[in-house]
């Protein structure tokens, strides 16, 4: 309210980090919209189309799990609703994007009232262009060159991004980052100079011969996670996820519930197998 008297409503104030429901049973599916903002300004609405929790919680952030403090890009593992027991190494990264419930849509009626709490919040009204500046590869061998299973180090340097993606291609026109034969870094890229280092191998764990080999490298901001905790059933699909600013088109959504083995070379599930 803008004083103690008034009773007119200012959409876009009122926004949490978490929203936690409880349902008290099943099935009692859930339809609902919610909206979030991303640390660099990227705006997100998230319908939900019947999940059926008892209880459960959502919120979002830049990374999602974690694995040794880098993007895990993978589901978390336990035995219970807490998941008190997973490997250590993992960890889930906390709430960041304020929710609202009422859109933050740049263009829509609540903009102005919004864009104060954003303000107020430190999150830029426009997203910046993420840039990568400068890319380089130090191998084992020096220079570019490298043995088999010694890998090297990728260099690169970028400014307004979040994290990366680098895809060693085995053949040199496939850059897909779920194909085994392939070798994929992933991790968090503040501006700045940045490392990652490849052992030589492919997502299958088996080194790369000998030869030339083409990599990409992907940097990128308005990263967002959206954790599902605790919700036992999903059978209409979704959540939708909609993009309300930056640059238009289609973008990607992600999700791999392969198993995989842990930067401390712990293997949960199979790996590209059964989680």
């Amino acid at each position: 309210r803008a004083n103690l008297t008034s009773t007119a409503d200012l959409n876009g104030r009122l926004f949490t980090y978490a929203w936690v429901g409880y349902t008290g049973n099943n099935p009692r599916p859930v339809f609902h919209t919610l909206y979030y903002v991303t640390l660099d300004g990227y705006r997100y609405q998230q319908d939900s189309k019947g999940l059926d929790p008892n209880a459960y919680a959502l919120y979002a952030n830049a990374a999602g799990f974690l694995d040794n403090g880098q993007p895990l890009y993978k589901d978390l593992r336990g035995s219970d609703q807490y998941v008190g027991n997973i490997q250590s190494g993992l960890a889930a990264q906390p709430a960041q994007a304020p929710i609202f419930f009422s859109t933050p849509d740049p263009s829509g009626a609540n903009a102005v009232e919004v864009g104060r709490v954003l303000q107020s919040l430190g999150i830029p009204s426009t997203p910046a262009t993420p840039q990568l500046l400068s890319v380089g590869f130090n191998g084992a061998q020096g220079g570019n060159q490298t043995y088999v299973s010694a890998g090297g180090t990728f260099q690169f340097s970028t400014a307004n991004t979040t994290s990366y993606q680098i895809v060693v291609s085995r053949n040199g026109t496939d850059f897909d980052p779920g194909n085994t034969a392939n070798a994929t870094l992933t991790g968090l890229a503040p501006g700045g100079a940045n490392t990652a280092f490849w052992s030589g191998k492919d997502n299958s764990g088996t080194a790369f011969p000998a030869g030339n080999y083409n990599f990409q490298l992907i940097v990128r901001n308005g990263e967002i996670h959206f954790p599902l905790i605790d919700v036992e059933g999903n059978g209409n699909g979704g959540p939708v996820l909609t993009k309300l600013n930056g640059t238009p088109g289609d973008h990607t959504v992600f999700f791999d519930d392969r198993g995989y083995v842990t930067r401390n070379n712990v293997a949960i599930g199979v790996l590209n197998g059964n989680l």
